[in-house]
């Protein structure tokens, strides 16, 4: 037996990365994702897929409550141990901030082995600029964010505490 990583040979590791082996019900909840995101996007003000980079997978969706004004905004980093997923399938998470005032931007990145960690760890860290660059305050993020927090971020794209910026929506639901 050949370790690979703090005591785990390759099938071992690989066993704790399978969700869906660990979780009985795995399927169940990503058929809920699917169809609550779905219905989410159809019901919600949003403006879907917008490039954030030039990747075909460096996409976001950006949610907006109601009203105009300064918005906070939360970045949801979807999970898929870097190989898995989409944005797509986690649109429902606007549902529990958008009552608040709250804007919520789903990002998609291109998934490993396509890119390696290090492209995917920029990709998410290009997504935060764009929102900061686009008026988000400095969000709030999911899985992969503690790798974007401990960016030196250039002067330029630095989300900097305090900002004024704000994202509001225009009576077509459109970003501005």
């Amino acid at each position: 037996m050949t370790l690979v990583f703090r005591g785990y040979d390759r099938k071992a590791l690989d066993r704790e990365y399978n969700n869906r082996e660990k979780v009985p019900d795995a399927q169940v909840w990503l058929a809920r994702y699917a169809r609550e995101s779905e219905r989410a996007r159809r019901e919600l003000t949003a403006r879907l897929d917008v490039a954030y980079g030039s990747h075909p997978g460096e996409t976001l969706d950006v949610f907006l409550p109601a009203g105009h004004g300064p918005k906070a905004v939360h970045v949801f980093i979807h999970g898929g141990y870097w190989h898995r997923l989409d944005k797509v399938d986690f649109s429902f998470v606007a549902r529990a901030f958008l009552p608040a005032g709250v804007a919520v931007v789903v990002i998609n990145y291109a998934l490993v082995p396509t890119v390696d960690l290090d492209e995917l760890v920029r990709q998410c860290r290009a997504s935060i600029a764009w929102v900061y660059r686009s008026g988000g305050n400095p969000p709030n993020a999911a899985q992969s964010v503690a790798m974007s927090i401990a960016t030196r971020w250039p002067p330029a794209e630095c989300p900097a505490a305090g900002s004024a910026a704000s994202m509001t929506s225009s009576p077509s639901g459109s970003a501005t």
